[in-house]
């Protein structure tokens, strides 16, 4: 597989400054006759040409970062980075009479590291239990910092909010308990049945749900897009459509914002 040759946003070299500005002076000033290279406007010309064509080096030498920036602009977003993954055993040494619990988030890591080295911790994806009688259980962890839940903005009630977590990046879909759960506070009468909600803090939370984009999708979809590379969370936006008569509606959502 060949990649794409990195392009160049300018390649003039310093013999086509030079003769690209000959032709803009035979052109705007014509009675400039002597443009031999013992003219001293011609020695200035190379020298300016000169410090062009280093700054087009510098400026073909992009950083990494601009290249993001730039597809950000287009709507491309950096992958986030994936946690790794590992199947651990807990084991008793002898079977109890009791259920012996191992919570979810239980960090656990090698008994000793290389000298310089940290070492790697793994947290528990779920809560499991070793039944009574048994000796082992096995459960799926995760190279990661899990955060049970913070706190990342208030509503404003208008359209484009974003909000910024803490400590980002966020790691890829896991497709478990770990993974990214946005909620926002919904107060008593505003959940139905139906709605995914969570309790935190004592408070009552509907859980909405992440998206690519807010195409097609209704005005009231509870949904949010989702940078995770940088942490960013942002709701939809708001725009206004032409009619048949090509007069622009009313504002209105993409989907659903969150209130005040």
């Amino acid at each position: 597989m060949t990649s794409l040759p990195t392009p160049r946003l300018d390649d003039r070299s310093f013999s086509q400054l030079v003769e690209q500005a000959r032709s803009r002076i035979l052109a705007l000033c014509p009675e400039w006759t002597d443009l031999t290279p013992h003219d001293p406007g011609m020695v200035l010309v190379e020298v300016f040409s000169h410090l062009t064509e280093t700054m087009l080096y510098r400026l073909n030498r992009l950083p990494e970062k601009a290249y993001v920036e730039f597809l950000r602009l287009l709507g491309v977003r950096l992958q986030p980075p994936a946690a790794a993954s590992v199947r651990l055993r807990f084991s008793l040494s002898r079977a109890s009479e009791r259920p012996t619990e191992i919570p979810r988030n239980t960090p656990v890591t090698l008994s000793r590291a290389g000298a310089g080295v940290e070492p790697v911790v793994f947290h528990t994806a779920d809560a499991v239990t070793i039944a009574p009688g048994d000796t082992q259980v096995e459960v799926l962890a995760y190279h990661c910092d899990p955060v049970d839940g913070e706190l990342v903005g208030v509503g404003t009630g208008l359209p484009g909010l974003t909000v910024q977590a803490k400590r980002p990046p966020i790691v890829a879909p896991t497709g478990d308990s770990l993974d990214l759960v946005v909620g926002v506070e919904a107060g008593p009468g505003e959940l139905d049945a139906r709605a995914p909600a969570r309790r935190h803090d004592g408070r009552t939370y509907r859980i909405w749900r992440e998206v690519e984009n807010f195409a097609a999708l209704d005005s009231n979809e509870p949904a949010y897009v989702a940078d995770r590379m940088t942490g960013t969370i942002t709701f939809a936006s708001s725009v206004r459509l032409a009619n048949e008569t090509g007069a622009l509606d009313e504002p209105r959502t993409l989907a659903a914002v969150p209130g005040v």
